[in-house]
This record gives structure tokens, C-alpha cells and sequence, in this order.
């Protein structure tokens, strides 16, 4: 059997071949998709492949705090979340976070998080979609790369005003603080903060919901059509 049937055939990470869902920080049942069958992209973060988003910093800081207490988050779901985002914000990210460079297509931008999406919605809370990336899908051969350049308490009421208030609002992407890189097929990572002993701090990656630890430099790449659903 050829490596891209064994794929089809298995599924994406999860097992959810029927039905899959988008798998950031906070991925809800509500936000459950059918595709039809044929061929979908999938993303590469440090030979870890994904299906719908990586997150890299506070998003990750998220899905470790919340899988770490499967209780909290099997009760009280998509608030657990919500907690776990704003404890993040004010315990690692508001004072001295770690910052990283990305690079795209001969673009540097310096930030504290970055999201590299597949697909769109980036993750749901219950039945509101959550955007962050826009002109993405699962098949159109690309990934959409946004970076969040600082952490600032004033910056937080008008981030989330945008992320929360659906369609109607202006796009995340948009915000000052956010880099939106657009449609790009690869991008890199490298820690630009050092500890007390001049090495690189590492930061936190999450692929699909799934806390993979900490990096000093991490590679994102698109595998085109990797993927294929079967009815």
C-alpha cells in the first residue's frame, strides 16, 4: 500500500475521519465539520504534521495549562479555555515573554505568538468561529501565518473585541499589533531571547490541540494534497 493510501485510510491524528474540527487552543464540538472526499493540505511543524493550526507561545501555553487538569477541562470546557488564556496573558506573556523572529518569504517579523493556520476558522468557542488568519483553506496549497509583535494590557480590549465578535468586526488580522503574513508555503522560528546563561529561551508549540513541548527554532511548511478523505 502506497504511504498517501495509508494515509486515507487512517485518518487524521485523533481518529476523527467522519467528522473533524479545527484544533487550536480551544477547539469546540459545536465546530465540527464534513468535508467531501478528495485530497487535503497538511501543515509541518518540526516533522510534526497537522491538519488545521500550530500555535506557537500563548496559544500553546494554553492548550499545556488545560491538559494538564483533564477534569477542569472536561467541566467546565470552553471557560476552562478562556481562564487558562487570561492567566497566560498576565502570568508569562505581560512581563519579559519570550520572543521570537519569523520569517517568511524574506519578511522578518518579531512577536511573542504565532499562529500558522490551514484552514479557517482558526477554532471555535462554542458555536462562534474564532478567525485570526484569513484567505486560507485546506486545499489550496498554502498556510496563512500571523504573529502577535507584543503583549500590552492595553492592546487586550480591542484583540479581543475583534476575535469574539464574529463577522461583523474587524478582522484580527488587522489589529496593529498583529502581522498577518498572508498565504505563504513555509516560514521559521528562531528564539531571539536569551536566559542568564546567554542561551536561547525556548518557547511552547501546540499542533491540533496537542501540547509537542518547547523549541528554540521550529520550521513550518505545507505538504500539498497529503491528505485524502475517502466516503
Amino acid at each position: 500500500m502506497r504511504d498517501d493510501d495509508d494515509r486515507a485510510r487512517r485518518g487524521p491524528p485523533g481518529g476523527q475521519v467522519e467528522h473533524i474540527r479545527p484544533g487550536g487552543a480551544n477547539p469546540g464540538v459545536e465546530g465540527r465539520r464534513r468535508f467531501a472526499a478528495g485530497p487535503i493540505d497538511l501543515g509541518i511543524a518540526g516533522g510534526r504534521r497537522f491538519v488545521f493550526a500550530c500555535g506557537i507561545g500563548l496559544d500553546a501555553t494554553v492548550v499545556k495549562r488545560v491538559d494538564s487538569n483533564p477534569k477542569l477541562k472536561s467541566a467546565a470546557g470552553h471557560y476552562y479555555y478562556a481562564w487558562a488564556g487570561f492567566a497566560g496573558f498576565y502570568r508569562q506573556y505581560l512581563y519579559n515573554p519570550v520572543r521570537f523572529m519569523t520569517s517568511c518569504e524574506g519578511t522578518e517579523v518579531e512577536g511573542i505568538t504565532a499562529i500558522a493556520q490551514n484552514s479557517d476558522p482558526f477554532t471555535y468557542f462554542r458555536s462562534r468561529p474564532i478567525r485570526v488568519c484569513d484567505n486560507i483553506a485546506l486545499d489550496d496549497g498554502r498556510l496563512a501565518v500571523a504573529v502577535l509583535k507584543r503583549a500590552k494590557q492595553r492592546d487586550m480590549p480591542t484583540m479581543l473585541s475583534r476575535l469574539l465578535g464574529g463577522d461583523r468586526s474587524p478582522k484580527v488580522g488587522s489589529h496593529r499589533q498583529i502581522h498577518n503574513f498572508g498565504p505563504v508555503t513555509e516560514a521559521r522560528l528562531e528564539s531571539v531571547s536569551l536566559d542568564a546563561h546567554g542561551r536561547p529561551r525556548p518557547f511552547p508549540v501546540q499542533v491540533d490541540g496537542d501540547y509537542i513541548g518547547e523549541m528554540t527554532d521550529l520550521d513550518i511548511s505545507v505538504d500539498p494534497g497529503a491528505l485524502r478523505f475517502v466516503s
